[in-house]
């Protein structure tokens, strides 16, 4: 039976404290196994007549958790955020690569369990494209959504949707 010792503890916190950010993937997926992440979900809906459409994007093949699936923008909060500002700006200029309208509004947050990516405290913000700027993702009916999707996500979308409905009583 293997003891943790006073030395391992020390023995992690030097590594730990060498380690460069971001993180390498490896480690942050061995710790985000270990304790839950916080992450910042930018959901961008739009009305196309009856419908409502969510704006998607596509993991490459070689995605180690979820290859080929497709996904709502978000991220996990980093050491060199500040903010949620900063979280929420790198979303759109690493996934979206567009620009939104007004400031995105958070209207929830879900503690999911993620599977091989551990357990995550999802915020979930909506956003409103700026639809007259080049931009990156494709827009599906939320009624049809293209698969494989991460299925985790959906929790997330189904409480945008509420508000987005909310909003507009």
């Amino acid at each position: 039976m293997f003891e943790w010792t006073e030395d391992d503890s020390r023995l992690i916190i030097e590594l730990l404290n060498r380690m460069p950010s971001p993180k390498p993937y490896l480690v942050f997926r061995a710790l985000s196994n270990k304790m839950p992440s916080p992450a910042y979900e930018l959901i961008v809906l739009r009305e196309n007549g009856e419908s409502i459409e969510v704006l998607l994007s596509q993991r490459p093949d070689s995605d180690p958790d979820w290859p080929s699936a497709w996904h709502y923008p978000g991220t996990t909060y980093r050491e060199t955020d500040t903010s949620i500002d900063d979280a929420i700006a790198r979303i759109i200029r690493t996934e979206i690569k567009g620009a939104l309208i007004g400031k995105p509004v958070m209207v929830g947050e879900l503690f999911t369990d993620f599977g091989n990516r551990g357990k995550i405290q999802q915020n979930i913000h909506l956003g409103v494209l700026d639809e007259s700027v080049p931009y990156e993702g494709t827009f599906y009916n939320v009624d049809d959504l293209p698969q494989p999707f991460i299925h985790e996500q959906l929790p997330g979308l189904k409480v945008a949707l509420e508000a987005c409905k909310a909003s507009k009583k």
